[in-house]
Parts: structure tokens; sequence; C-alpha cells
């Protein structure tokens, strides 16, 4: 996953919240104390670690799922959806985009996608198209979705 740059360690997180500083200083010329900030961007920090840790087990879990146990299909299927509509707003939604460098939108941008393929796989949804990505974001898509698959 390092070829996304994150991890958990103390210098990522340096680096992180330095990436996060033209936000932070939005945020607090909003009026926000600097407590909320930090603790907002620590949830930033640990969520999109949370995300990307976890989207390759996922995928294997969801797919162990849906071919072991097809009486739970209705109930995974509306369990992907309402996590699909979370995971394009989190990369869509004007105010995340601007509080939310591009860099970090992009990796979870992928990590959204690849999901949501796999949704449209088991599923027959069309919802990877509701993904605006870039052709290097697409790259990270597809090989992605080639390891997931071999």
């Amino acid at each position: 996953m390092r070829w996304l740059g994150f991890s958990g360690n103390a210098i990522d997180r340096r680096r992180f919240f330095k990436l996060m500083e033209p936000s932070r200083e939005k945020l607090l010329k909003q009026g926000i104390p600097a407590e909320k900030v930090e603790g907002f961007f620590d949830m930033i920090f640990h969520g999109t670690n949370s995300r990307i840790f976890n989207a390759p087990i996922d995928l294997f879990i969801e797919d162990h799922i849906y071919n072991t146990f097809p009486e739970l299909r209705p109930q995974q299927f509306l369990s992907l959806q309402y996590l699909e509509n979370l995971a394009i707003q989190a990369v869509i939604d004007p105010n995340i985009i601007s509080l939310t460098p591009a860099v970090i939108i992009s990796k979870i941008k992928v990590y959204n996608t690849v999901t949501a393929r796999q949704f449209d796989d088991l599923y027959g949804t069309g919802t990877e198209k509701n993904y605006p990505l870039s052709k290097q974001e697409k790259e990270h898509v597809e090989a992605f979705w080639i390891e997931f698959s071999e």
C-alpha cells in the first residue's frame, strides 16, 4: 500500500498534518477551535489509513459472503449500497473537497472505486461510473482490481 504514500507511523502523521495545514488555517479563520480542528484531522488521518489497510481484505470478505451465503445477498446489497452512497459523497462533496488536499481525495477515490467495481460486479449496479477519475487513478484502480482478481 505504500504506493499510495500512507502508513500509520509518526513521520507519516506529521507529513499528513503538514499537508493539511492550509485546511487548518481555513478552519481556524472560520472560528473553529484548534482542538476541534486537530481532532477532525486526526479522524481523517485514521479514517484514511483504515480505508487503505482494510480495503483489500474487505474485497475478499464481501466476495466470500456473496459466494458462500446466498441467503444474505439482500442484506449485503443494502449494506454495500449504503456504503457506496457514503463513499461517493466523500469524494465529490464540495465541502469535503474544499477542506481535503487533492492527493488524499485521489487515494480515497481509488479505493472507493475498487469497491464500487466489486459492487457492480456482484450485483450488476452501475456505481463505478459515478467516480470522476484521472487517467492515473484509473490505472491504479485497474492494477488493484487485477491483483484482487488473481
